[in-house]
């Protein structure tokens, strides 16, 4: 329970460093049923994470159980599976409508009845599998920064993973990963091929390669610039703590060096044009 500063004695203890404390607390949650406390804390999780409890990784698990819907309503089927897993992933309200539910969970097969057995599980936990709320981005940050390995190995941990995955995937192809090939592609053929190209002086060839080397020192232009927007918006969440890792240093030097060499290369073209 909250106090009037919306606090629980689980944010008292991360707040005064009383760990040890904490961690018994988290203890004794692991035997509270679901939807009994889970909303108070959920804004203290990434921390719970980030300061290495021992009990975070159990608590977790425990959080795994069933109402009587699911017992009763729930127990053969096939399963919709995702991405090749064993298992299939979806939310849903704690009371959720039995026949919306039942199309999300079940694979469509008409005119089959399956008499797979199944168990159908609530994880109760709020807000850390979303994109929506910032709970769910400082979780996965703590997630990413823990020395504790072996919280990887529970179950809850992994089927949140599992969840957030395929759309954190998709976003890493569209947003970072083919937007990268080509700003490779296009700097690799604009410096190997265009490297020496000031002026040339056939008059058949040249103004197509002057257009050429334009055309790919705008898109090399836009893309430096695309990226270091990602960087500075990361910059930007990650506070100072940005430049404590050096894979950062990787990502936003290239951008920098290419608006200059191009930029370069410009003012040469553009010096040994109007000698002409």
């Amino acid at each position: 329970m909250r106090n009037f500063d919306g606090k629980t004695a689980l944010h008292l203890c991360i707040e005064n460093e009383n760990f040890k404390s904490a961690d018994i607390i988290l203890s004794k949650l692991c035997n509270d049923p679901i939807d009994s406390h889970a909303r108070s804390i959920n804004d203290i999780l990434p921390q719970l994470v980030a300061n290495g409890l021992s009990s975070v990784g159990n608590y977790l698990d425990s959080r795994f159980g069933q109402t009587i819907l699911l017992k009763d309503h729930f127990r053969r089927g096939t399963i919709n599976k995702q991405n090749d897993l064993n298992y299939g992933l979806t939310t849903a309200e704690l009371w959720p409508d039995k026949h919306k539910l039942k199309e999300k969970i079940f694979k469509k097969e008409e005119g089959k009845k399956s008499d797979t057995e199944i168990k159908a599980e609530f994880l109760d936990v709020v807000g850390v599998h979303t994109y929506t709320e910032d709970v769910g981005d400082e979780f996965f940050n703590a997630l990413t920064e823990t020395p504790d390995n072996t919280l990887f190995s529970h179950r809850s941990v992994q089927a949140i993973i599992d969840f957030k995955w395929p759309l954190a995937r998709e976003f890493t192809i569209k947003v970072l990963f083919i937007p990268f090939c080509i700003y490779l592609a296009v700097f690799v053929t604009w410096s190997n091929v265009f490297n020496n190209f000031v002026y040339p002086v056939n008059e058949r060839t040249w103004f197509s390669l002057w257009t050429a080397d334009k055309v790919l020192c705008a898109i090399l232009y836009f893309f430096s610039v695309y990226f270091l927007c990602n960087e500075l918006r990361q910059m930007y969440h990650s506070g100072l703590g940005y430049f404590n890792q050096i894979w950062n240093y990787v990502d936003f030097i290239p951008s920098i060096l290419i608006i200059c060499i191009v930029s370069i290369k410009l003012r040469i073209q553009y010096c040994k044009y109007f000698r002409y």
